[in-house]
């Protein structure tokens, strides 16, 4: 999760359910986690200012792991913002997207370094789930109707459309303990 203080910022915390304790993730770093997997490890987004050579804070995609945020590989090109949306169970899969040269690329991270490149037909797609093998990824991409519509990235890199609706609303937020089925909203 993450709360906001009193001067607006952002930081990522990882609440465990069975003994109530909320560890705050890094006080001195804003931060957003969006998933867990099953021994803790946190994926999300993290202000990294040592990214961009001039000191400028940017958002990426990372993992807390040893009490410490951990940047996901990232790819070549002008990167300007990432985040690591879901995570596998047993930690070695996660996926998210990450902006580079003004394209949002979706990506499969396998131990923090990149397994494959989501495929794109427009200009922006954005996972937000892995399934727990982490040969599947669901979420949003724009269509050629110019907006976002549920979809699937198969293991051989074909995109599954979900549905023909298109909203801003329109994505997959989640696959299945076992991978054999998607929840999705389809706008």
């Amino acid at each position: 999760g993450a709360y906001v203080d009193a001067s607006q910022n952002t930081y990522g915390f990882l609440w465990n359910l069975e003994t109530n304790d909320i560890e705050l993730l890094d006080p001195t770093v804003t931060s957003i986690a969006h998933g867990v997997s099953d021994d803790g490890i946190v994926v999300g987004e993290y202000s990294d200012e040592n990214f961009s050579g001039n000191g400028a804070s940017v958002s990426l995609a990372g993992y807390w792991a040893n009490h410490k945020w951990n940047r996901m590989e990232l790819p070549s090109g002008s990167v300007s913002y990432g985040r690591a949306a879901s995570i596998s169970p047993d930690g070695k899969y996660a996926t998210g997207a990450v902006t580079v040269n003004g394209k949002y690329y979706g990506y499969i991270w396998e131990n923090g370094k990149i397994k494959k490149q989501l495929t794109l037909t427009s200009s922006a797609c954005f996972p937000y789930a892995i399934s727990p093998d982490g040969q599947l990824a669901g979420g949003w991409m724009y269509s050629t109707k110019n907006n976002r519509r549920a979809c699937i990235w198969e293991t051989n890199g074909d995109v599954t459309w979900l549905t023909d609706q298109v909203s801003p609303w329109s994505f997959v937020r989640t696959f299945s303990p076992d991978g054999s089925k998607a929840l999705y909203y389809g706008g």
